[in-house]
């Protein structure tokens, strides 16, 4: 998104799951949910009808952690506000996660269990420990010495002190600390969270922490959750400050809120040292930990490689065989996630986009195909989607199995995950979630999708995933007690819960097989039902993870996480070292236990906790929540579908910005005083947004900005001029919009539609000189917008492959004889470059003229190339048809990842745009044009000024030319050379 304010990057919003946007609009529910309410001491619970027990599980679990979770913050969760804290509760949708959003501020929990490799933790207690962290953590916006910022700004100033005194590696961090120290699970005591850094540092390499946290153009870079993780863990253990966010805190309080460089300051305080040394420190640690844990796993295999190593970084994942050929999932930092054909000498063949919220596939011999589950979200409902089952058949064709399930049938509506076909019969076993909470093994028809048979989890067992022995089924599940196995014709557990993965499930010769966590890195396992033994198979020095063996059973394939990418390499299976084991046996993780010494007290979960009874929630109560204000105008984009933009102008004046709790009504009012010539001029502006109805309505209005006018068109000596009078009343216009944003998502495409229709009505006239008589300038439009794209992988500027485009109409609706109503056309598509981050974008513009008896002409778009201005444009405003095609070639260069800045900015590499436009007008009836041909010379930055987004600033040349560039010349519209800066953010 295009920068529109630069003061607004002080702004910046929240301290939560990437929610760092202004006024934070996710997305909302669908209008046939219907609301209800609880409260216990400190929250008030917003919930769809009819899930009363959900939303009270999830009550009584954040009262009994807001306490302890504060005990190393300073805070307690909303200790800072006079009325309890909104928590939204999102059952419908697939998606599990968790948010606190500020401006406004509230909590929003999406409800259904994680089904992919969730950590050894029920979801609601490991999503109310962490969730409930950032809250307490958020206190300081609005406790001594930043309290006067309420009063000034109401909560506004949040988002920038976040930016200042924080930042999102730092507030996930520090929850993932939380998470992994107040309980027996959590993040930092899982093999997957941050396996990448024991793949390069135990490889002898390193990076510096700005490098692990803002990423590089080259080096796969994983998330600022884990890059938090280490770096805060480290110095609470390290130099024993298991209270470092109270400290950090507290010294910004004894500073009064003037403490730039808080962290760095701190940190030095703390070890006597500055953060290279620190960060390095922490990695030796890290390294003499695995180091040691190495000595216990020894000794190792080490298997063949089975493709060649990547020139960049790429992710093998979900291995399994058809008996021929391996299929996997195929990702990198240049290439999104693609499904696979692996060959016995392989060779790599792609077959098709995969999506990025689908299992990996499983073969069912069966019936030939593949099957696994895929995230499918509602087309317009952005919090309703459904976890479906997908499959593809041997030609390659993709379908789905199961439909989207009703959401209004609470206890029917599962969520299917975790497909399991059976060895030998047309039948599947999935993991179903009822939206109403519990799980269940569901057996699916694996050619109708229909219902064979349901089993329920007893108690508090989460299933997770399903495995056949011959007609028997088994599954892995999670308790409080951690993930065990469990047979399901009695639910008699075989495997006992412990605190670890147990994931990827298979069988074969009568055995289960899985991958499992239990000595820190990913290994296989064996485990036998018949006798009850559990054997080690795979021994590796960076772990063994997505295993498939081959159709004979002679030989085990696996993937395994190098500096270079999770790659697949094989294992003659006589050669395993298998040796027996016991999951009780577990290894400590780096970090974890002075973590949990370091905690004063353990949450106590049988704490009594008051709930109020259920009551409805009121919609129209809470509709104008105003959450924000400021002393000045600021003129606010209220039709802006994300809700995140703040422009350009300030003025002298006031602003009050509100947003209701179900986050789908949001808008603002503005008093603006200017100098209008000589005399000073107040204006009221109003602006609403609503998504709660199947169109998303927006309605602004301005009022007084200016004097209202009157056009008029004479015609002296048969040449006409507009004369412009003032009239002695203030202008009025008034907005009004209808869009349906239609979005779909599927096997790795990403899709949507957007109709629209406005209507601007203004008091501004025009009157016809030989007639006297006036007519209204209003407008109608009308629009259709339409994309298809594939995700932008992290080292690419544009995606590899898409098309889009918009067609528009426009007319005044009294003015039709007179301003020519004009339509407009926009296509625009992306192809890759010749090298693997290269990209091509090729657009085409046209406008045209309705009707040839009109006097004048509206502009709806800019058809001029890059290098002319706005005045050129409106010049060739009176044209019947124009056009324009450009040509954008994006070549990203040199690995900079200079950190040289600090926190004023990360460098991390150049980008060269080549591009050249040509435009074409008719101008009665002959045509003429013009063109520029230059480049874009861009550093591309990140943490500017500690603002966490992904920034461009350079320079622009453009060499301009064509037939009508003499006449724009000469009326001092166009120049031959055209020089500009840039600085654009991207949210």
């Amino acid at each position: 998104m295009k920068l529109k304010l630069l003061a607004a990057l002080a702004l910046c919003l929240s301290a939560s799951t990437g929610a760092f946007a202004q006024f934070y609009v996710e997305g909302n529910e669908s209008t046939r949910v219907k609301w209800k309410q609880i409260e216990t001491p400190t929250y008030r619970l917003i919930y769809p009808k009819g899930l009363d027990s959900l939303a009270k599980v999830y009550a009584i679990r954040l009262e009994q952690t807001a306490q302890t979770v504060g005990n190393t913050s300073g805070s307690v969760p909303n200790s800072a506000f006079r009325k309890k804290m909104p928590v939204l509760i999102h059952a419908y949708t697939a998606s599990s996660n968790g948010q606190v959003v500020w401006t406004p501020h509230r909590l929003e929990l999406n409800t259904v269990r994680d089904a992919y490799s969730p950590e050894a933790t029920p979801w609601v207690d490991h999503l109310t420990l962490h969730e409930s962290r950032h809250i307490s953590q958020m206190q300081f916006t609005m406790e001594k010495p930043f309290r006067f910022l309420r009063y000034l700004s109401g909560e506004l100033a949040a988002g920038g002190l976040v930016a200042l005194y924080g930042g999102q590696d730092f507030f996930e961090g520090d929850a993932v600390i939380t998470e992994t120290a107040l309980s027996e699970d959590g993040r930092g005591r899982s093999a997957d969270f941050i396996e990448y850094y024991r793949s390069v540092l135990m490889t002898g390499g390193y990076r510096s922490y700005t490098q692990w946290r803002f990423g590089s153009l080259r080096y796969f870079t994983p998330d600022y959750y884990k890059a938090g993780y280490v770096r805060f863990a480290g110095i609470r253990t390290l130099y024993d400050a298991p209270n470092f966010t109270e400290l950090y805190f507290e010294r910004l309080r004894q500073k009064h809120g003037i403490a730039f460089g808080n962290f760095r300051k701190l940190e030095k305080e703390l070890s006597g040292k500055k953060q290279g040394e620190i960060f390095h420190e922490i990695s030796d640690s890290l390294v003499a930990h695995w180091s040691r844990n190495d000595l216990s796993r020894e000794p190792f295999v080490e298997g063949c490689s089975v493709v060649n190593t990547p020139k960049w970084f790429t992710e093998y994942e979900g291995l399994t065989t058809d008996g021929e050929d391996l299929l996997a999932i195929r990702s990198g930092i240049t290439s999104p996630r693609e499904l696979v054909r692996i060959d016995r000498r392989g060779n790599v063949q792609r077959i098709s986009n995969f999506s990025a919220t689908g299992t990996a596939p499983r073969f069912s011999a069966a019936v030939g195909k593949y099957f696994w589950s895929e995230i499918v979200r509602d087309p317009r409902w952005e919090k309703h989607s459904t976890s479906v089952i997908r499959y593809m058949d041997a030609e390659g064709q993709m379908g789905t199995l199961t439909s989207r399930r009703d959401l209004n049938e609470i206890e029917a509506a599962n969520q299917y995950f975790n497909p399991a076909p059976h060895d030998s019969k047309p039948l599947i076993a999935v993991t179903a979630y009822p939206l109403g909470g519990g799980s269940s093994i569901v057996v699916l028809d694996a050619e109708s999708g229909s219902v064979v048979r349901n089993i329920p989890a007893p108690g508090d067992i989460q299933v997770l995933e399903a495995v056949w022995l011959g007609d028997e089924l088994y599954a892995s599940g999670l308790t409080g007690d951690g993930e065990g196995i469990w047979m399901l014709s009695d639910f008699a557990c075989v495997l006992q819960p412990e605190h670890l993965k147990i994931k990827q499930l298979r069988s074969r010769d009568g055995s289960i097989f899985f991958v499992c966590d239990r000595n820190t890195v990913n290994e296989v396992y064996c485990f036998s039902p018949s006798d009850g033994s559990l054997r080690q198979l795979t021994s590796t020095k960076l772990g063994a993870s997505d295993y498939a063996f081959s159709e004979d059973g002679t030989e085990l394939y696996y993937c395994s996480l190098l500096p270079e990418g999770r790659l697949v390499f094989r294992l003659p299976v006589e050669s395993l070292p298998v040796r027996e084991v016991s999951l009780a046996d577990r290894s400590e993780y780096p970090f974890v236990e002075e973590l949990a010494a370091g905690e004063p007290e353990r949450i106590d979960y049988s704490a009594e906790v008051e709930v109020s009874e259920p009551v409805d929630y009121p919609r129209v109560k809470h509709l104008l929540r105003f959450h924000s204000w400021v002393p000045a105008y600021v003129e606010y984009d209220g039709d802006d579908s994300d809700f995140t933009s703040v422009y350009t102008t300030l003025g002298i004046g006031a602003s009050a910005f509100f947003q209701n709790e179900l986050g789908d009504s949001y808008g603002s009012v503005a008093y603006k005083i200017a100098n209008d010539g000589n005399k000073l001029r107040s204006s009221g502006h109003f602006g609403i947004s609503n998504r709660s109805l199947y169109p998303v309505l927006s309605l602004s209005a301005d009022i007084g900005a200016r004097d209202a006018l009157d056009y008029t068109y004479i015609v002296t000596g048969g040449v006409g001029s507009i004369a412009l009078i003032q009239r002695d009343s203030p202008s009025v216009s008034v907005n009004a919009s209808a869009k349906v944003p239609l979005r779909f998502s599927q096997g790795g495409w990403s899709s949507g539609i957007t109709p629209s229709l406005g209507y601007s009505f203004t008091n501004d006239r025009f009157a016809c000189a030989s007639s006297g008589e006036c007519r209204n300038l209003s407008r109608l439009s009308a629009s259709v917008s339409a994309y298809i794209v594939e995700s932008t992988p992290a080292s690419r500027t544009y995606p590899r492959y898409g098309i889009g485009g918009q067609f528009g109409y426009n007319i005044r609706t009294e003015m039709g004889e007179i301003i020519s109503p004009n339509a407009y056309a926009f296509l625009y598509g992306y192809l890759p470059g010749m090298g693997h981050t290269h990209g091509l974008r090729l657009s085409a513009l046209g406008e045209w003229q309705l009707s040839g008896v009109g006097l004048l002409s509206d502009v709806a778009v800019t058809t001029v190339p890059r290098g002319y201005g706005s005045s050129a444009n409106s010049a060739l405003s009176s044209a019947l048809a124009k056009g324009k095609f450009t040509y954008d070639y994006v070549l990203p260069f040199g690995r900079l990842d200079w950190a040289f800045l600090a926190d004023l900015a990360y460098i991390r590499n150049f980008e060269l745009v080549q591009h050249s436009d040509f435009s074409v007008y008719n101008l009665s009836g002959t045509y003429r044009n013009l063109y520029s041909v230059g480049a874009d010379f861009l550093l591309r930055l990140m943490n500017v000024l500690k603002a966490p987004f992904d920034s461009r600033v350079g320079i622009s040349y453009n060499y301009n030319g064509g037939s009508l560039y003499t006449s724009l010349h000469n009326l001092g519209y166009a120049s031959r050379h055209s020089v500009s800066l840039i600085f654009s953010v991207s949210y």
